[in-house]
């Protein structure tokens, strides 16, 4: 009866390890699965966003990081500030003018080193831009949109591709079309993407009725001419 007893013991114990292994196995092989699926379904990912990408330049990009001075562009579209001295600009400190017909939008920059080259106080001209005289170069202005006072990009929602936006800097009438428009989330960086032998004009403003993204406008130049 005690042998009888052993054995049912030592056969128990032994189902009871072939159980354990194949339980192991079986999880050994499920997260072994588990992570090829995962790294499958984040290969499909990365090529699907590299086909969601802008269709016309994909391989050539610019990325901009948004300092804190004009991280409110992104983030607060609809401050009011406090009205000071400081907000009426006089036309002595522009040093051009950007204009967009289609909006009726008429509107002076200073410098980037100015004081007054703040997005509560003005479009402002971010600080990697290029000024337009620089050829091949990238001339970037931001703005707020919303609907205070300082929302001065509040209607460029408005503007489609073939649209045109002018510049006028150094007795230079610089002529801009709008090739592209994309949006972005607000994450404290711009990648523009543009082409780099091209002469361009980028606008960017909080996209309209989306707090956690921003419109990027693409726009070459089509005509400089003397003024």
């Amino acid at each position: 009866m005690q042998k009888l007893k052993s054995k049912i013991k030592q056969e128990y114990m032994l189902g009871l390890g072939i159980v354990t292994i194949i339980f192991g196995l079986f999880l050994f092989s499920f997260n072994y699965i588990s992570i090829k699926i995962n790294y499958a379904y984040d290969y499909m990912n990365i090529q699907l966003l590299k086909n969601e990408q802008p269709k016309q330049y994909p391989s050539i990009k610019q990325e901009i990081h948004i300092s804190d001075s004009d991280n409110a562009t992104l983030t607060n579209p609809d401050v009011t500030p406090t009205p000071t001295s400081e907000n009426k600009i006089n036309n002595s400190y522009y040093i051009g003018t950007l204009e967009i017909p289609k909006i009726s939008f008429k509107r002076g920059f200073v410098s980037k080193t100015s004081k007054f080259n703040d997005v509560n106080k003005n479009i402002t001209i971010l600080e990697s831009s290029n000024y337009p005289d620089q050829k091949k170069g990238n001339f970037i202005i931001a703005a707020h949109s919303g609907n205070s006072k300082i929302a001065y990009f509040a209607n460029l929602y408005k503007l489609a591709e073939n649209d045109i936006a002018i510049v006028f800097y150094k007795n230079k009438k610089y002529t801009y079309q709008i090739v592209n428009i994309y949006t972005q989330p607000k994450i404290g960086k711009v990648t523009i993407y543009r082409n780099r032998e091209k002469d361009v004009l980028t606008l960017i403003t909080c996209t309209k009725d989306d707090s956690k993204s921003q419109t990027i406008y693409i726009a070459e130049k089509i005509k400089e001419e003397n003024v």
